[in-house]
């Protein structure tokens, strides 16, 4: 479990993607304006460069944090479950509910 604590001490953002309304904790601030749609829609419709041509790589979103979707948290134990429902019930305000909703963890809204 404190594996999943750790993590969760990290997060600055939550964001809402629209596939099955995922909830993501994002542990870095967005620059100025940057949206996690923008790094999360870069990151699903990458496409490599063909063989022998210079391109970019897919950015890495391995940091981010899964929250679980509603009634729904993966393969998460019972204990990092319990973890996530008390971080977000701490941050009850803040959870976005929509598709592409974000908010800083400091109160700003987005």
């Amino acid at each position: 479990m404190s594996d999943i604590s750790d993590k969760l001490k990290t997060i600055k953002v939550l964001f809402r993607t629209p596939d099955s309304f995922t909830l993501w904790g994002i542990p870095y601030d967005m620059c100025e304006g940057q949206q996690p749609r923008d790094l999360w829609k870069a990151h699903r419709d990458y496409v490599p460069p063909c063989p022998g041509w210079y391109g970019s790589k897919q950015i890495d979103l391995s940091d981010w944090v899964y929250l679980g979707e509603p009634g729904w948290f993966g393969s998460m134990t019972e204990a990092e479950v319990t973890a996530v429902k008390d971080f977000l019930t701490a941050h009850k305000d803040e959870v976005p509910g929509n598709p592409y909703e974000w908010c800083r963890l400091d109160g700003g809204k987005r």
